[in-house]
């Protein structure tokens, strides 16, 4: 819910029902998390904090990102053109600001995105501490 909070907060807005509108079940299962492939932009700063183009990341979601807001670019997607991950474009500003459709915190043990993603916020985190002193 974070990263459609912030689209919509950018002016964007939602894609309400997954699978009627997009015709799509890859997000969703009955019990528990689905799993599908993701692909990240190259040379995106996704791309930059995890190192891969693509990776199987855990969802359980009926709805998604439509009009991207103001702001924000899109870094990664599944593969039925689903807004995976996006990127506020200002990095002065905003230096971390990504939100991700997928549960890092869920699967932080079984992926590598989850950790390298986790890790590369808390390097953020010391950078913005040090920038402070």
């Amino acid at each position: 819910r974070g990263m459609q909070m912030m689209n919509v907060e950018a002016g964007g807005d939602l894609i309400i029902d997954l699978p009627s509108q997009m015709n799509t079940t890859i997000h969703q299962q009955e019990k528990g998390d689905a799993m599908h492939e993701v692909k990240i932009i190259p040379q995106s700063r996704l791309y930059e904090w995890v190192g891969c183009l693509a990776t199987v990341v855990n969802s359980n979601h009926h709805q998604a990102l439509g009009r991207i807001g103001e702001g924000y670019q899109v870094v990664a997607f599944a593969p039925d053109s689903t807004v995976e991950a996006i990127v506020w474009s200002d990095t002065i500003t905003h230096p971390f600001a990504v939100g991700v459709q997928w549960h890092p915190e869920r699967m932080i043990r079984r992926n590598p995105l989850a950790s390298k993603l986790g890790g590369a916020f808390l390097q953020q985190v010391d950078q913005f501490e040090n920038a402070a002193k």
